[in-house]
């Protein structure tokens, strides 16, 4: 994590170097969730007027490149009209903040999982309504105008390269006997899922990662790992999300409203949470092994995990129902 003393002093003098000496920034405010980056509010005061703006500081040896990619990422995906924070500028290197960096506008509001659960029952559809539209427009957009040069590879040879990627880390550290009974069975099963035309997806899409301005707009957040995929991805990590923090009724609604709203059939869905529940064990699982620093995260995401055991657990049971596999070693592996 970056010292915030380095924050203080960094900025001001990077943004009198860039706006002139009548430019200042106070009001700093550390204010991060989440596994991966550290996020700093302050505000910005020209002549002319005033920014409420964040700096998302990144970690780890790949810092630089996430920084620049996820800048590049939501200015492409602002001007083809999807609702993401403004981004500013961003540094790759270290020499103002000893860290890579993005600069956006800071969204000041509710995340949707607030609206949620702070909402009715008889009003949760019309907030899932929210999360599957938004959804829905994302896997809409032409690949090329986000990610040009994207690869087109079909769904199948693509989840299979993706289960490989997963694989060799775990292998890395010592850890791809307990998965093997799960990742040998989505190797297996890849020949019988529905082929779908590549698109644009998040692959932490969930109503945490989606703000509401004060007005009651939402935006999209964290993008460090959009890249192109199966809407199906998306889909079902929302899904497993809901169904194992919440209940597998929830999960049902997410299905439910994002093929009302992308007005598709939906195949192939167990196949899809199978292949979430692998990604989501196998982050937890290296994460522990190798420590946060290693994987570019901050030094509390480890903490985070241990505080989040039981929804681990029910992911592993969730995988077992799913494959039909025995995963004692696996689940043995997430109770430590």
């Amino acid at each position: 994590m970056t010292d915030m003393r380095k924050v203080e002093e960094g900025l001001p003098a990077l943004y009198r170097k860039l706006c002139g000496s009548e430019a200042s920034v106070g009001g700093f405010e550390d204010i991060t969730v989440g596994w991966e980056t550290q996020i700093v509010a302050f505000t910005l005061t020209q002549p002319v007027e005033a920014l409420d703006l964040v700096a998302r500081i990144y970690s780890g040896s790949s810092g630089g490149m996430k920084a620049e990619r996820e800048f590049n990422i939501m200015h492409r995906l602002a001007s083809a009209g999807y609702p993401v924070p403004r981004v500013y500028s961003y540094e790759a290197g270290s020499e103002t903040l000893g860290s890579p960096f993005i600069v956006m506008e800071r969204i000041r509001g509710s995340t949707l999982w607030d609206i949620f659960f702070s909402s009715p029952k008889g009003k949760w559809g019309e907030v899932l309504a929210v999360n599957a539209r938004l959804m829905a427009q994302l896997h809409r957009i032409p690949p090329a105008k986000v990610l040009p040069g994207f690869d087109s590879v079909r769904t199948r040879r693509r989840i299979l390269a993706r289960i490989d990627e997963e694989s060799e880390e775990l292998d890395r550290y010592g850890l791809d006997g307990a998965f093997s009974p799960l990742t040998d069975w989505l190797r297996e099963n890849v020949r019988g899922i529905t082929e779908s035309p590549s698109c644009i997806i998040h692959r932490d899409f969930h109503p945490r990662n989606i703000l509401l301005r004060q007005n009651g707009s939402p935006v999209v957040i964290d993008w460090a790992t959009c890249t192109v995929g199966d809407y199906r991805e998306d889909l079902c990590w929302t899904g497993l999300l809901a169904g194992t923090f919440i209940d597998e009724a929830l999960k049902r609604a997410v299905y439910d409203s994002y093929a009302k709203a992308s007005e598709r059939e939906i195949f192939d869905l167990p196949y899809f949470e199978a292949y979430s529940c692998l990604r989501r064990l196998a982050d937890v699982a290296v994460t522990a092994k190798a420590g946060a620093s290693a994987r570019g995260m901050r030094p509390e995401a480890v903490r985070e995990i241990g505080d989040n055991k039981p929804h681990f657990e029910r992911v592993v049971k969730e995988a077992t129902r799913i494959t039909g596999e025995e995963l004692s070693e696996l689940s043995r592996l997430i109770s430590l």
